[in-house]
């Protein structure tokens, strides 16, 4: 799979891997991780309640201190927002 075969949102990759979604491009400085912590009981991500969002920099060697962002989202839609300010504001 190329990077052309991935759902994108503003020119970044956006992945789902059951309950984690990846945004942004993982094998780049950095990336997004939205953690759906309260979703629909069937598995719908329209009801998704909490987010947790975690900013992630691969350029940090030690993998305990990659995180450089946790927040708790009231849904995706704003945890989405938020990670793409984030993006464009600091990954440049």
């Amino acid at each position: 799979m190329t990077e052309q075969d991935f759902l994108s949102f503003e020119g970044r990759p956006l992945v789902r891997s059951g309950d984690t979604i990846i945004y942004g491009e993982p094998w780049g400085r950095f990336f997004c991780k939205l953690k759906l912590v309260d979703i629909a009981d069937n598995g719908s991500f329209e009801a998704a309640g909490e987010v947790l969002l975690v900013v992630v920099d691969n350029s940090i060697q030690d993998k305990k201190k990659r995180n450089v962002v946790r927040k708790k989202c009231e849904d995706l839609g704003s945890a989405i927002l938020f990670a793409k300010n984030w993006l464009d504001t600091n990954d440049k």
